[in-house]
């Protein structure tokens, strides 16, 4: 190396340096919770550093407001000067005064287990970067450094970052780090290769749980079999940086239930264990798995660039989340871990919570995806009437992947995963973010009818027309019937004993009886057919003496008004949905090929898993529950 040579690569060198965020972050008093963050940025040219707090966080959808838990804020120039700090608003701070170097420090509390926010205490720090790190105005490009020093020699660091030394860690810009969770505690791993035409992918499951390290690799054989099995809905796996993607699983009796995406990795929080609601646990992995396609690179133009500033809306969630929510349960069926019993379970969850429910009248899916800023994980103390106005997008979105894979299947010779193949090389593999008018005129492109790919879009995206279900699902050799034809009811209510009388506890549902005999939240009912009920034990028995019909008089109190109305008794409007074989009729041939060819595995290279019986030690394909000879639950592992 000569003289110039050698002069241009400290310059350089010395440039990246300066143009580089440092973060330190300490954990002395992690057992109350907090973390102490020193935060460096070098070579600043504006007179005031405008210092900022994330307000939202890559894959939520409503406000957070971060800076809430960040306090002892104090700052400092590069020669150790002690810094002016103001705050001009509620969200950031100024600092002046500075030699072109600011250090500033704060500390941060976290005492939440989920994908949003921070955990911090003697097990664990687990991290989400939006709820610990700060940033400067207009240095989003910067290169990011991030040193950790653990609380516990037994603890290692996971995630997605790229490792730079000794707890040390490198984001390329702030976007990176802010989509790249951190695991610190003493984990359990389990790693394994798939291999993918970009060269093997390694895949890690980071567990932090109360369970056995045998539980932890039985888990990541359920994880091998997700990633094999949504793979084959899309053709490949996303190029993964580094060639590396992590499920980092939090499952203590202290974790919020929650799922949260990311880039290359994904956190799963929940607190029950492996032992416990498994298909639950399944069902998320795939869930946030499928996001790597969807939502990750396959992303809608409304969310791009990420606004960490501000509620990011878009009318597309129906689809980023709907139909993954769609994908999820599908996945673990085709791949073995639920049962096709199981799976009409959710299809039924799915019939009751949109297609019954009064609130899709109030907007189709693109509708509720708007109102993500109000419901997602989004706080508040007034009373809402969401119960009746706001089907998630998740459950809609969902239902109408359903209702158009099985009409692609019956009516176009196509399939759902056609369609996101195509989505997948048109706008996925390429990153180039979609808009609405975009899976309307693809969907148009795979039937080869864009008229009716715009009707399908005014009616059931725009607008809140559902298809006819129960034709749909009967091609699959499933009943769509009511689940309590005879069963009475006064409304879908949460109802409590009060003193003297029956308290209603959420909003009476439209069009249910309670509602239109004009009570609702807070009223109290002190008799019903002349009866007076004083416990829940007491309103069921009144219940059970009436039939649908009939008609009854409740004498009520509304807000200090006493009153009587007389209501005629419904029916519970409750669907079902159950295979054939089920009611002693026979599944046709054709069918069954159909529902084979919706349901069954469409990789080709996944293992298989199996269930153990504790009394008779034999093994039974995962999707049984039950062992057939002794009757007793079946567990995931030969030794639990």
């Amino acid at each position: 190396m000569n003289y110039r040579t050698l002069l241009w690569w400290v310059c350089v060198s010395a440039s990246v340096s300066a143009q580089q965020v440092n973060y330190e972050v300490r954990f002395p008093n992690i057992r109350h919770h907090e973390a102490e963050v020193t935060a460096v940025f070098s070579d600043i040219s504006s007179p005031v550093l405008d210092i900022r707090m994330s307000r939202s966080s890559p894959g939520r959808y409503a406000l957070h407001e971060f800076i809430k838990n960040v306090y002892s804020v104090r700052a400092e120039d590069g020669r150790g000067k002690k810094l002016d700090v103001t705050q001009n608003d509620p969200y950031g701070w100024q600092v002046s005064g500075h030699d072109g170097t600011v250090r500033f420090f704060y500390t941060v509390y976290g005492d939440h287990v989920d994908g949003t926010y921070l955990s911090l205490d003697a097990s664990h720090a687990h991290i989400n970067p939006p709820a610990m790190f700060v940033y400067a105005q207009n240095a989003d490009h910067r290169n990011i450094r991030l040193r950790f020093t653990l609380p516990d020699k037994t603890w290692r660091i996971a995630t997605q970052l790229k490792e730079s030394g000794a707890s040390v860690y490198i984001a390329s810009d702030l976007a990176y780090l802010m989509d790249s969770p951190i695991e610190i505690s003493a984990f359990q791993e389990s790693s394994w290769r798939v291999p993918a035409t970009s060269g093997d992918i390694l895949f890690s499951l980071i567990l932090h749980h109360t369970g056995t390290p045998k539980q932890t690799e039985y888990l990541a054989k359920v994880g091998d079999v997700i990633v094999r099995e949504a793979r084959a809905v899309f053709g490949e796996f996303p190029v993964f940086d580094q060639g590396r993607y992590a499920f980092m699983m939090e499952l203590t009796p202290y974790a919020s239930w929650d799922g949260m995406e990311h880039r290359n990795s994904s956190v799963i929080t929940n607190r029950d264990s492996i032992s416990g609601d498994f298909l639950d646990i399944a069902s998320t992995m795939a869930h946030e798995f499928f996001h790597a396609w969807n939502v990750e690179r396959l992303r809608p133009k409304s969310l791009e660039p990420f606004d960490k500033t501000r509620v990011n809306m878009s009318e597309e969630l129906w689809f980023a989340e709907g139909f993954t929510s769609y994908y999820d349960d599908l996945i673990i069926t085709r791949a073995g871990i639920q049962s096709v019993d199981r799976y009409c379970k959710v299809l039924t969850k799915l019939m009751n919570n949109v297609v019954v429910d009064p609130s899709k009248n109030f907007g189709g899916p693109a509708h509720m995806s708007q109102r993500a800023a109000f419901t997602d994980a989004a706080t508040s103390v007034d009373a809402q009437n969401r119960k009746n106005i706001f089907s998630t997008y998740y459950w809609y979105g969902a239902t109408v992947a359903l209702g158009l894979d099985l009409t692609l299947r019956t009516e176009h010779g196509k399939t759902l995963d056609d369609y996101m193949q195509l989505l997948w090389k048109a706008y996925g593999k390429t990153e180039k973010p979609y808009t609405s008018a975009d899976l309307e005129s693809a969907l148009g492109d795979l039937i080869g009818d864009k008229k009716r790919a715009q009707r399908f879009f005014d009616e059931t995206i725009r607008g809140n027309r559902l298809p006819d279900y129960k034709k749909l699902l009967d091609y699959a050799g499933f009943v769509t019937r009511a689940a309590h034809a005879d069963r009475p009811t006064l409304g879908q209510v949460r109802l409590a004993a009060d003193d003297d009388g029956i308290l209603i506890k959420d909003a009476t549902l439209i069009g249910d009886p309670l509602y239109l005999a004009g009570l609702d939240r807070g009223d109290k009912i002190f008799s019903l057919n002349d009866q007076a009920v004083r416990s829940i034990e007491a309103w069921e028995e009144v219940l059970k003496q009436l039939k649908p019909d009939d008609s009854v008089t409740i004498v009520y109190e509304q807000r200090g008004l006493k009153g009587t109305s007389r209501v005629k008794v419904a029916v519970d409007p409750s669907l079902e949905i159950i295979p054939v074989e089920q009611t002693g009729k026979s599944l046709t041939e054709k069918k069954s090929n159909f529902r084979a060819a919706w349901l069954s595995s469409k990789s080709i290279d996944k293992p298989l898993l199996y269930r153990y019986c504790k009394k008779c030690r034999r093994a039974y394909e995962f999707q049984y529950e039950f062992c057939p000879f002794d009757g007793v639950l079946l567990q995931i592992t030969p030794e639990e």
